[in-house]
C-alpha cells in the first residue's frame, strides 16, 4: 500500500465490496407500521430509559432503526408495544454496550412497572432477531448506511470550513461524489438548524426530541 491510502488493510477493495454487499441487505423503511401513530410514544421512552441508563447515543439510535424495522412489518398488540421498546433496548445495548453496561431485563422492566415477565421479553428477543435474521446494524431509513456516513462527514467538514469540503481521496474512497451526498446533507444541516432552535426536551445529541421531562410518571 501507499502512504497516501487510507485504508489500514491490505485488501481495502475486497473490504468495500463486502461492506457494500453487508449494505444491501439492510431492510427498507416504508412507513406502512399499522401502529404508526404510536412512534412518537415508543420513541420518547426509548429515549428517555437510555438517558436514564446512561447508555450511549449510538445505542438510541440503533434502537429506535430496529423499532422501525420490527413496526413497519408486524402489528402489534396494544399491551406489547412498550414490551418491543424496551427489547430494542436491550438488542441495541449488546451490540454497541461494554457487557457491563447491558441492561438486564429486571432493570428495564422497572421502568414500567414491572408489566412483563421475563418469559415475555425472552420471547420478543427472539421474535425480534428471527425477524432480522440475526443480523443487527444500523441504518438510516431509505438511504444506504455508507452514503449517510458519507454525508455526515461531508456536513461535519463543511461545518468545520474545511477545503475542499469533499476531496478526491474521499471521493475514490466512498464512492460518492459532492452531488450524491447533497440532499442528505441538506435534510442533516436544516435539522440540525432546526435543532438549534428547538426548546423540546430532549436525550443530549441524541437527534430525537422528547416531549416527556423525565421518567418519573412515564407509562
Amino acid at each position: 500500500m501507499t502512504t497516501n491510502q487510507t485504508w489500514m488493510t491490505d485488501y481495502p477493495e475486497e473490504v468495500l465490496a463486502w461492506m457494500r454487499q453487508r449494505e444491501a441487505k439492510h431492510l427498507n423503511y416504508n412507513g406502512n407500521s399499522p401502529q404508526l401513530s404510536s412512534r412518537g410514544e415508543l420513541v420518547d421512552l426509548i429515549c428517555m430509559v437510555t438517558e436514564h441508563l446512561k447508555l450511549s447515543v449510538a445505542t438510541t439510535h440503533l434502537a429506535v432503526h430496529l423499532l422501525d424495522r420490527f413496526m413497519d412489518s408486524h402489528f402489534i398488540m396494544e399491551n406489547h408495544l412498550k414490551l418491543t421498546a424496551l427489547t430494542v433496548i436491550m438488542l441495541a445495548a449488546k451490540f454497541e454496550e461494554k457487557d457491563v453496561n447491558v441492561p438486564g431485563y429486571p432493570a428495564l422492566n422497572a421502568l414500567v412497572e414491572n408489566q412483563y415477565t421475563v418469559c415475555f421479553f425472552n420471547m420478543m428477543e427472539k421474535f425480534i432477531l428471527n425477524f432480522f435474521n440475526w443480523n443487527i446494524d444500523r441504518a438510516f431509513m431509505q438511504w444506504p448506511t455508507s452514503l449517510v456516513a458519507a454525508a455526515c462527514v461531508a456536513c461535519g467538514r463543511l461545518s468545520s470550513n474545511f477545503e475542499p469540503i469533499w476531496s478526491a481521496t474521499l471521493e475514490t474512497t466512498t464512492g460518492y461524489t459532492i452531488q450524491s451526498l447533497s440532499q442528505i446533507m441538506d435534510l442533516f444541516l436544516r435539522l440540525y438548524r432546526s435543532e438549534k432552535k428547538s426548546s423540546t426536551c430532549s436525550t443530549p445529541e441524541s437527534g430525537y426530541g422528547s416531549r416527556c421531562p423525565s421518567l418519573q410518571g412515564s407509562p
